[in-house]
Formats: C-alpha cells, sequence, structure tokens
C-alpha cells in the first residue's frame, strides 16, 4: 500500500513546476497535522518548544535543523543506500522516513506525523535528484523543511 503511494506521488509531484511541487509538499505535511489535531492528538509541542526565545528559535527550529536533518535524513540514506537499493526507491523512501521519524522522538503521535513528512521530504529529495544534481535536491528539501518549521513556529505562537 504505502509502495502503491509513493509511486503515484512520484508520478504525480515530478511533472510539477517547482513553486507548485513545493506548495504541494507543504499543504501535504499541512493536511496530515490538521488530521492528526482534529481526530485530538496532543503533538505536546509546548514540551517541545518550552520558553525558548524567538529568535533562538528561528535559528534552531528553521535554519539549524533543517540543515542538518535533511542531510542526515534525506540526504545520506539516500545517497548511501542507492547502490543497495538502485531499483528498490521505494526502499530507500521509506528507510529515510523510518529514520527521520525516529529523530523526532518527542512521543509517539508526533512520530507518525514525521513519518508522513519525512515522506514527503525523501520523496521530493528524489524527485528533485533525478531532475537535478544533488546539491539542487538538498537546497530544495532544505527549503521546504524550512518553510513548515516557519509556519509551525508562527501558528505555534
Amino acid at each position: 500500500m504505502i509502495k502503491f503511494v509513493i509511486i503515484k506521488s512520484y508520478v504525480f509531484l515530478r511533472k510539477l513546476p517547482l513553486y507548485l511541487f513545493i506548495l504541494f509538499i507543504i499543504i501535504f505535511n499541512f493536511v496530515i497535522s490538521t488530521i492528526i489535531y482534529f481526530i485530538g492528538i496532543d503533538l505536546n509541542t509546548e514540551k517541545i518548544f518550552g520558553s525558548t526565545s524567538f529568535t533562538t528559535l528561528i535559528l534552531l527550529a528553521c535554519i539549524i535543523s533543517p540543515l542538518f536533518e535533511t542531510f542526515l535524513f534525506q540526504y545520506l540514506p539516500m545517497e548511501l543506500f542507492k547502490n543497495r537499493f538502485k531499483k528498490k526507491t521505494s526502499i530507500r523512501i521509506v528507510l529515510s522516513s523510518i529514520m527521520f521519524s525516529l529523530g523526532h522522538r518527542y512521543n509517539f503521535y508526533y512520530m507518525i506525523v514525521t513519518f508522513f513528512m519525512g515522506l514527503s521530504f525523501a520523496i521530493a529529495y528524489v524527485i528533485q535528484r533525478k531532475k537535478n544534481e544533488k546539491a539542487y535536491a538538498f537546497l530544495t528539501v532544505y527549503f521546504i523543511h524550512f518553510l513548515w518549521n516557519l509556519f509551525i513556529i508562527l501558528t505555534w505562537l
């Protein structure tokens, strides 16, 4: 089932221009988060952000974390597992998503949300990687992650 969704998403997203592609990924993440919210699941973001100053929060959550996480959870799995799973891109995408989720172990529900975000980031990486070079794929995913975290911070305040 997951493989089917990934393949269909891949075909659809690959055809989009970059600005629509980025918008679609942001909307996808918003829909997943909204569903979780309306189900009534508390992600405990207050515990995550705590009493951190706005400037520090922007620096850490929007600049440093997306840079580090894009490298660790999208770039490395996609590039390191490329030879091992050359024809199995969906396996690399799921592995990347699991790693991304495990990197966000604030609570179980938060991990579920970040698994789906990880899927969208990994798919974004693969699509942009096939269209362009590694650096472009990395920067695209970093920018999407930056925008998402900025959106979350601004709506949380």
